[in-house]
């Protein structure tokens, strides 16, 4: 049997191949949402001893580091709609302290809330810590955040 050499020829293009593919956008359209205040967080009246009144999603006060925190409260009380049965994000936050009050709002549940009907009340409590603070009137300002999940 005889060998015989054998030549491989290769071809290179030096032209690309073009390839399309169609492809698609989605988006889903929700409502925007709106938030309106039903009833203010008011913790009532409490008296200047240092210390941290806690307020549950009841609306009790409970006193901590010998603070006497006992008076009529009532917890904020948000409506939240848009679309129904879509998950909204909600947080809180409070920046500033307001005359040696640190105000620190708490949502009642989970942050994650259910549009059924398309709406849902949300609680807000939270703590206030007391330094130092003089008599009077006093309002505090806090911010309360929604997003779609």
């Amino acid at each position: 049997m005889r060998s015989l050499p054998l030549a491989i020829i290769l071809t290179i293009s030096t032209t690309a191949q073009a390839v399309e593919l169609g492809a698609s956008a989605r988006v889903s359209i929700v409502n925007t949402l709106n938030v309106a205040e039903i009833s203010p967080i008011d913790f009532g009246t409490i008296s200047n001893v240092n210390g941290v009144c806690t307020m549950t999603s009841s609306g009790e006060l409970i006193a901590t580091a010998g603070h006497n925190c006992a008076g009529n409260s009532t917890p904020g009380i948000f409506r939240i709609s848009g679309t129904n049965d879509q998950t909204v994000v909600v947080s809180v936050r409070s920046t500033e302290v307001v005359d040696g009050i640190t105000f620190n709002p708490m949502i009642a549940g989970s942050s994650n809330k259910t549009l059924t009907g398309g709406t849902i009340d949300i609680t807000i409590t939270g703590s206030l810590s007391l330094s130092d603070v003089t008599d009077g009137y006093k309002v505090i300002p806090y911010t309360l955040t929604t997003n779609y999940q």
